[in-house]
């Protein structure tokens, strides 16, 4: 059974999908920069969904 991290991955492989891809990166690199991509837009939604303040966040994630 897959769970959502390797659904994640193969989405990110399916070349078709990938706007990295399209633009002529390698498979590993667009899956990779897909990957961070959509980890960024899922980080961005937690941020905005507990209306964060940048500090807030900063300490939430360990930075600064």
């Amino acid at each position: 059974k897959h769970g959502q991290g390797q659904r994640a991955l193969d989405k990110a492989l399916n070349a078709e999908d990938n706007i990295f891809t399209v633009l002529g990166f390698d498979l590993t690199r667009s899956a990779n920069l897909r990957l961070r991509a959509e980890l960024m837009l899922e980080i961005e939604a937690l941020i905005k969904a507990r209306k964060l303040t940048q500090v807030a966040a900063a300490r939430l994630f360990g930075v600064g």
